[in-house]
């Protein structure tokens, strides 16, 4: 999902590793569309 533009991926370089997920602008859309559902 990444790679299509509705997730962004922060990865931490931290042990144990930690990774970050945010919406995108066109995420935040999707979201609100399938609020409804």
């Amino acid at each position: 999902m990444e790679r299509d533009g509705p997730v962004h991926r922060t990865i931490h370089p931290a042990i144990p590793p930690h990774v970050d997920y945010r919406l995108t602008a066109p995420g935040e859309t999707l979201s609100e569309a399938f609020g409804g559902v």
